[in-house]
C-alpha cells in the first residue's frame, strides 16, 4: 500500500468522529492508503500512536453484513492473543465489538504498522509457515464438506449474463473445463479436519514489517478444511508446482495438520475462484472503472482456473 495524499476537511471531520468512537486520542494528521480492492483506509496519527482506520465498502448493506464482520473479529481477536504475526485489532471500547457506526458508514480499526507490500515469488515458505501457526492456535471440528459443484449449463449462464463480449465468449468456450474442474475438485471425505482460520491469506492480505509477515485483513475470517486452506494459500503464492511446494513445505515444518496428496484438497482454492469470477463477470457497466476492474479480475480468476485444470495432476503430485 502506498500513501498518496492528505485529506480534505470533510474526511478530517469522518475521522475525527472515529477517532472519538474508538477512543484513539486527538487527531493530528490522516492521509488515504491505496491499493485495496475493496474498503476505503487511511493512515491515522493521533497524539497515542497511529492506527489504520478502514471504511467499509462492499457488502455493507446486506442484512448478514455486520453478524459476518464481529463473527470474523472473534477469530481475529483469538488468534491476536495467541501469538499470530498481525496488527493488533481494536474493539470499540466498551462493546468488544469491531464495527462503528459513523456517518452511514461502518469503520474499524487496526495498530499502524509500517511496511511493505509481500513478494509472492520470495516469500512462499514463509507463507506457509505463517499459516501454520493460525491453524497450530485455531478451535478445530470436524465437518462435512459442503461443495456445490455446477454444471456446465450453468456455466454457459455466467457467460451469456456477462456484459463483455470477449469475457462472454472466453466463458462460455470454458464451461466445460470449469464443470470438470469444480466436480473433480468436490468429492472428498465425509468429514475432514476444520479450523477458525483467516480464510483469505492471498499475498495482497499480507504485510512485510521489520518482524517478518504480517496477516492482515481479516474480515472473512471464520471456519474452512485444514487442507484446503493450505492448498489455496500454497496455489495464491505461486505460480508453478515448484513454488506451490515450497508453501507446503514452509505448512509442514510447522503444522499439526497433514496435507493428503488428493483431489478435494483444491476444492476450495476453485470454489474461491470460480465465485470471484462470477462475481466480477456480474459487472455490468463494462465502461465504468469498476466494469473494467471486474472484467480484468475476471479474465485474470478464469485463466487460473483453465491453469489448475490442466496442470492439476502436476499439482497433486508435489503435494507427497
Amino acid at each position: 500500500m502506498v500513501i498518496v495524499a492528505r485529506i480534505g476537511e470533510y474526511a478530517r471531520v469522518d475521522l475525527e468522529r472515529v477517532c472519538s468512537g474508538f477512543e484513539l486520542g486527538a487527531l493530528r494528521d490522516a492521509r488515504t492508503v491505496t491499493g485495496g480492492l475493496s474498503n476505503d483506509m487511511w493512515q491515522v496519527r493521533t497524539d497515542r500512536g497511529e492506527y489504520a482506520v478502514k471504511a467499509m465498502v462492499v457488502n455493507a448493506d446486506r442484512p448478514d453484513f455486520v453478524a459476518n464482520l464481529e463473527a470474523a473479529f472473534t477469530v481475529e481477536l483469538r488468534a491476536y492473543g495467541a501469538g499470530v504475526a498481525m496488527p493488533e485489532p481494536i474493539a470499540v471500547p466498551g462493546s468488544g465489538r469491531c464495527l462503528l457506526a459513523t456517518d452511514g458508514r461502518f469503520t474499524r480499526v487496526h495498530a499502524w504498522i509500517g511496511g511493505a507490500p509481500a513478494d509472492p515469488s520470495t516469500r512462499c515458505a514463509e507463507a506457509g509457515d505463517l499459516l501454520a501457526g493460525i491453524h497450530a492456535v485455531s478451535p478445530s471440528a470436524a465437518v462435512a464438506l459442503d461443495d456445490e459443484p455446477w454444471s456446465a449449463a450453468a456455466w454457459r449462464d455466467v457467460g451469456d449474463q456477462a456484459a463483455d463480449p470477449e469475457l462472454a465468449d472466453a466463458i462460455r468456450g470454458s464451461a466445460d473445463l470449469l464443470a470438470r474442474l469444480e466436480a473433480v475438485t468436490s468429492t472428498g471425505p465425509a468429514v475432514v479436519p476444520t479450523v477458525e482460520s483467516h480464510r483469505d491469506l492471498d499475498p495482497k492480505n499480507a504485510l512485510v514489517a521489520r518482524s517478518g509477515l504480517l496477516a492482515v485483513d481479516w474480515d472473512a475470517a471464520g471456519s474452512i478444511p485444514v487442507a484446503r486452506e493450505a492448498v489455496q494459500v500454497a496455489l495464491d503464492w505461486s505460480t508453478d508446482p515448484a513454488g506451490f511446494s515450497d508453501v507446503l513445505a514452509g505448512y509442514r515444518a510447522k503444522s499439526p495438520y497433514d496435507v493428503p496428496r488428493e483431489l478435494w484438497v483444491f476444492g476450495g482454492w476453485v470454489s474461491a475462484h470460480a465465485g470471484w469470477l462470477v462475481y466480477n463477470a456480474s459487472i455490468q457497466q463494462s465502461n465504468s472503472s469498476d466494469g473494467r476492474r471486474g472484467v480484468g479480475e475476471a479474465t485474470a480468476a478464469l485463466a487460473r482456473l483453465r491453469m489448475l485444470s490442466v496442470a492439476l495432476p502436476e499439482y497433486v503430485a508435489v503435494i507427497g
